[in-house]
């Protein structure tokens, strides 16, 4: 910024709400301010106040479990919907810089998250995802992320599909064998961030075929190269008696499960407050104490199946997510909002845990004390 002499630079921030690729047609004044700037003290970083500025609708979008009600999977996909774009005006030198922000928590700067600068080019979209389990069960509620960092290939199209693997057997008596398609789900994509989501259907994934042994997503340019989304994802038809799964956002922003086979229990809390009463003793069928107010909550202890050194840091990164909901398959209430109460996980791996096999676990809490009295 230019202090123009004085020390002190003068900005304002506007949010961005229409764009062509990366050029701003219309935004909205936010902010208004002044920073203390002398020529030797360097660069001024604005992406504190930029970060507190992320809100709606990208933060809304990354915290909503979208089409969990739905019958089928769905696409979310628009200009902001997991993008934020703002505009910073340099009041002393007429200049503006247009910013791209994305909800990331992983403690990465820009350049290291693969973003970009004009210097260095329009940045690569990513996979928001890290798939700690790739088995997923019929009907069960899944959500993939892909992340452009800016909305420079907004004109571009692509096309969203999965691929699937399954076994045909011409008689009974010869050997099976496996048969490789290709299915389009949505062949209108723009370059832009995008969620697809909702309840698993495996033989929507399959294309009807029966003897499905995976499937795999994919998003294709229009030069017809495909970019794989997930890892292949193996059927799950029924889940194990006790069943807990844990779905939270990871640092990219991209909504995770994680499913619990054994020793995970909930735990029934309550907290009240009481006062006296003048009940006596001539009186036995009143109470010395009467409570006027009362929560209630559940706290889980949600230990993971094994888990793989590859797998080690995701899964020990739970700890830092904002937003977390536990899913129990069956029960009165299934879906409950959590907040995970540890507050560090160490990283393991079979060289730090004696060659031994290990897994993780975690201090889950609903994030809703409900008032019961």
């Amino acid at each position: 910024m230019d202090n123009q002499g004085t020390d002190w630079c003068i900005y304002d921030i506007y949010k961005v709400n229409s764009l062509q690729g990366d050029t701003p047609l219309s935004s909205v004044h936010v902010y208004n301010g002044r920073v203390y700037a002398p020529d030797a003290y360097g660069d001024v970083n604005m992406m504190p106040i930029l970060r507190s500025m992320v809100d709606d609708p990208q933060e809304r979008n990354i915290k909503t479990l979208q089409y969990r009600n739905s019958q089928s999977m769905g696409l979310t996909q628009s200009t902001y919907a997991f993008n934020s774009y703002f505009q910073i005006v340099d009041s002393s030198a007429s200049e503006e810089v247009m910013y791209s922000i994305l909800y990331d928590t992983r403690g990465l700067t820009a350049r290291e998250a693969g973003a970009a600068t004009t210097n260095w080019g329009v940045g690569s979209p990513y996979v928001a995802n890290t798939f700690p389990d790739h088995y997923v069960a019929d009907g069960q509620y899944v959500s993939f992320m892909y992340r452009w960092p800016s909305n420079y290939r907004a004109t571009d199209t692509y096309t969203l599909g999965n691929t699937y693997c399954y076994d045909v057997r011409a008689l009974p008596e010869d050997p099976s064998y496996s048969v490789i398609e290709n299915r389009i789900i949505d062949s209108s994509l723009t370059g832009q961030s995008f969620r697809y989501s909702g309840p698993c259907d495996w033989q929507e994934w399959a294309g009807n075929a029966g003897n499905i042994r995976w499937a795999q997503f994919w998003i294709e340019d229009e030069k017809h190269t495909k970019t794989y989304i997930t890892p292949r994802l193996y059927p799950k038809w029924c889940d194990e008696p006790g069943t807990m799964y844990l779905y939270y956002v990871n640092g990219m922003g991209g909504i995770d499960f994680v499913r619990s086979t054994y020793a995970s229990y909930v735990t029934l809390t309550t907290e009240r407050e009481k006062y006296e009463t003048n009940a006596d003793i001539d009186d036995r069928f009143e109470f010395g104490e009467e409570t006027y107010y009362q929560r209630r909550w559940n706290q889980y202890v949600f230990k993971t199946d094994i888990v793989s050194d590859s797998d080690s840091y995701n899964m020990a990164d739970i700890v830092n997510t904002r937003w977390a909901w536990i899913y129990i398959p069956g029960d009165q209430v299934p879906w409950r909002s959590v907040k995970i109460t540890n507050t560090s996980a160490k990283v393991k791996q079979r060289r730090n845990e004696q060659q031994k096999i290990y897994s993780y676990e975690f201090q889950l809490e609903d994030s809703i004390k409900n008032k019961i009295v």
